[in-house]
């Protein structure tokens, strides 16, 4: 299971940013793309009470369902969680799988996003 620490920075222009990544010799692995994501819980909302998230995510003809839970060891001041993440070949269908055993989604949020690789 691997660990995902999480910063947030922001950025003022997107493009000025993907320039200099490049100037940089970062490599684009994925050009900008709308990624469509959906968190799914129980209506209780046991998931989210115990620090867990459920995501179903879309993007550029791909899909991926992510599982996020607590890391003890999380370096304090950071965001970090356990993950969990594979590719799904359907996200709607397996949406509509989760919803079927009682699953809600609760959140629905779209972004777009490029990937760069730099050593």
């Amino acid at each position: 299971m691997k660990r995902e620490t999480e910063v947030k920075i922001a950025i003022a222009d997107a493009d000025d940013t993907a320039r200099r990544l490049l100037e940089l010799g970062a490599d684009l692995v994925r050009p900008r793309a709308l990624e469509d994501n959906l968190l799914l819980d129980f209506e209780d909302r046991r998931l989210a009470r115990g620090g867990m998230l459920l995501r179903v995510r879309a993007t550029a003809g791909r899909g991926f369902v992510t599982v996020k839970t607590p890391d003890p060891g999380a370096p304090a001041g950071y965001k970090s969680r356990r993950e969990i993440e594979t590719g799904v070949e359907d996200p709607a269908t397996l949406v509509e799988a989760l919803w079927a055993v009682g699953l809600r989604t609760t959140w629905r949020y779209q972004k777009r996003r490029r990937e760069y690789f730099l050593d």
